[in-house]
């Protein structure tokens, strides 16, 4: 739907442009299906409602830029990425979903372990493909190993309990 006169574009501008448009709606299926669904929740408070929905909202929010900064950042760089789809890891593509940009960075590990009184954390490294999700999200290169680093230096929030 447009306001646009049917002389400015054809039919076949209009159908590009409409499917090339950023949406927050393709992250709404995130909340239905699995494995990111979501489990019934008895909320009492009404506070606590609106902040969960807040939270999704801003969650399914943040997860659309993602998609839709990678989807840009391919074609500008006139690259496809390959790998990001387990089931078909020979397939190339200029636009992947929420869920593979989701699955590709699942794997990523950060464990807190406390020893009498030394901290250790581990943090795993990451693939390839995650390298490249990060460097198309325009993520410096080393910011994760400055993370990484901050946590060791800096003991985490242990719990006495």
């Amino acid at each position: 739907m447009t306001t646009a006169p049917a002389t400015d574009w054809s039919l076949k501008e209009g159908v590009l442009a409409y499917r090339g448009e950023g949406r927050i709606e393709p992250g709404f299926p995130l909340r239905k299906g699995r494995p990111w669904s979501l489990a019934p929740v008895s909320l009492t408070k009404t506070e606590h409602l609106r902040g969960l929905l807040w939270l999704l909202s801003l969650a399914v929010g943040a997860l659309t830029l993602v998609r839709y900064t990678v989807s840009q950042s391919l074609p500008q760089a006139n690259e496809t990425i390959k790998g990001i789809s387990p089931v078909y890891p020979h397939v190339k593509t200029t636009n992947p979903s929420a869920a593979l940009i989701l699955a590709a960075v699942a794997s990523i590990t950060l464990a807190f372990v406390q020893q009498a009184d030394q901290y250790f954390v581990y943090l795993s490294p990451l693939n390839t493909i995650q390298r490249r999700l990060l460097a198309l999200l325009h993520v410096p290169a080393d910011l994760y190993q400055r993370i990484a680093d901050i946590l060791t230096s800096h003991p985490p929030f242990f719990s006495e309990a």
